[in-house]
């Protein structure tokens, strides 16, 4: 029962991105066909435009922050392409292994971000 939860709160937490990514683009578009030639609301177009793509670039984030084995899979990936690069870059002398390990840096507070909100929602939310 409690894997159905999880999956059920990582569903809606995916819907609710999707609703407040595409809700005001459906709405411009339906003042749009009402109110014709607008400039104000072509401009504003674009804008709901842009907040409806963001929902491709909100999913992947949501699925790492409520799915633990697809978390690990991205931080395994991101260790891989790390290591790879800083094999690369030593053969190749191509930079040296203090920019790499400045970009680990940048990016490790990324992943331990994306685990503490994990941990602060799983305490405030009700079981």
């Amino acid at each position: 029962m409690r894997r159905f939860e999880k999956t059920l709160i990582s569903v809606l937490w995916v819907h609710c991105a999707l609703i407040l990514c595409f809700f005001p683009f459906t709405v411009n578009k339906a003042v749009n066909s009402v109110v014709k030639n607008n400039s104000y609301l072509l401009h504003f177009e674009l804008w709901t435009i842009t907040l409806a793509y963001c929902n491709s670039f909100l999913n992947p984030i949501i699925y790492c922050w409520r799915i633990p084995k697809i978390r690990q899979v991205v931080t395994d990936t991101l260790k891989n392409i790390f290591r790879h690069l800083q094999v690369c870059c030593k053969t190749y002398n191509l930079i040296d292994t203090k920019a790499i390990s400045l970009v680990r840096k940048a990016i490790r507070p990324f992943l331990i971000i994306l685990l503490t909100v994990n941990q602060v929602l799983k305490i405030t939310l009700p079981r």
